[in-house]
C-alpha cells in the first residue's frame, strides 16, 4: 500500500514537465498552434536544430506569424531589424538586482533572436547560451521534440508535454556551472531537500500593454538537490513563456538520489 502511494506521489511531481504559458489563444492562432505541435511530432521532417553558433530551431514550414507573437507576449521586443528577407526581433532581458536595477557588478544579459520570412512567418529561433546554461542543448531539444505529445488547454491557455526519459552522456548543469554562467542569485530559498536559485532579469522594450507590465520581467527559478548541488527543475519564464523542465524524467529519479 505504502509503495502503492508512493509510486502516485512520483507520478504527480514529475507529470508537468515543460509548459508553455500561452497568454491569449483567438482562433486563428489556435489553429496555428495545433499545426505547429503536428510539425514537432514529425520533428526531423519539418524542423532542424543546430547548435553552431547557438542552440537555434529553423522551421521548414513556417506556421507562427510575427503577429501571433506580438498578440501573445503583449510586448514590443528590444528591436527589429528589417531586410530584403523579413525581419529579425531581439529580445535583450538585463539581470537586475534586489532593487529591481540593473546588477552593475554581475552585467549579464540574456539575448533571443526571432527571424520571420518576408511572410512575416516565423522560421528561425535563436537561444542565448546563458539560458543553455540551466538547459543544456540535448535537455532542450528532448523537451521540443515532446511538444508533437502535447496537449493544447485553450481555456486554462497551456500547452504541456510529458518528456520521455532519454539515454545520454549529458549531466544536469550543476550549482557551480549555472553560477559561473548567471551570477549570485538575487535569492535563495531552502526547502525540504531542495535549494531554489532566483534570479530576475528585466527586458528593455519600449512598450507593453496595459496590465501586462510585468511581463517586462524574467523569472527564473532553479532548483537543486542540497546534498549534490545537481539542477533537477528548471522554470525559467521570459516575456510570458515559460518552459519547465524536470530533469528527474528525463534521466530517472535514480540519477538525483544517487552522489554524483
Amino acid at each position: 500500500m505504502m509503495m502503492s502511494q508512493l509510486n502516485q506521489h512520483r507520478v504527480i511531481i514529475t507529470r508537468l514537465l515543460i509548459v508553455f504559458i500561452l497568454l491569449q489563444l483567438p482562433g486563428c492562432v489556435y489553429l496555428r498552434l495545433l499545426e505547429l505541435k503536428n510539425q514537432f511530432k514529425e520533428f526531423d521532417q519539418y524542423i532542424e536544430v543546430r547548435t553552431d553558433p547557438s542552440f537555434t530551431l529553423f522551421f521548414k514550414q513556417p506556421e507562427l506569424h510575427k503577429e501571433d507573437i506580438h498578440d501573445l507576449s503583449k510586448i514590443n521586443p528590444t528591436q527589429i531589424i528589417s531586410s530584403m528577407s523579413g525581419e529579425e526581433w531581439i529580445y535583450r532581458f538585463v539581470k537586475i538586482n534586489n532593487q529591481g536595477e540593473a546588477d552593475k557588478l554581475q552585467a549579464i544579459t540574456l539575448t533571443f533572436r526571432l527571424k520571420f520570412d518576408r511572410h512575416g512567418k516565423l522560421e528561425q529561433w535563436y537561444f542565448p547560451d546563458e539560458f543553455l546554461a540551466m538547459v543544456p542543448a540535448e535537455f532542450l531539444e528532448a523537451s521540443f521534440r515532446s511538444l508533437g505529445n502535447a496537449t493544447i488547454f485553450k481555456l486554462s491557455r497551456q500547452l504541456k508535454a510529458d518528456v520521455t526519459p532519454i539515454k545520454t552522456q549529458a549531466k544536469p548543469p550543476t550549482q557551480t556551472t549555472v553560477k559561473q554562467v548567471l551570477g549570485q542569485p538575487y535569492q535563495i530559498i531552502d526547502k525540504d531537500k531542495l535549494q531554489r536559485y532566483l534570479y530576475r532579469f528585466r527586458l528593455i522594450t519600449d512598450w507593453v500593454e496595459d496590465g501586462y507590465e510585468e511581463r517586462k520581467i524574467a523569472i527564473v527559478k532553479l532548483d537543486f538537490v542540497a546534498k549534490n548541488h545537481l539542477l533537477i527543475r528548471a522554470s525559467p519564464r521570459f516575456a510570458g513563456l515559460k518552459i519547465s523542465i524536470n530533469y528527474s524524467k528525463l534521466l530517472g529519479e535514480d540519477y538525483f538520489s544517487a552522489t554524483n
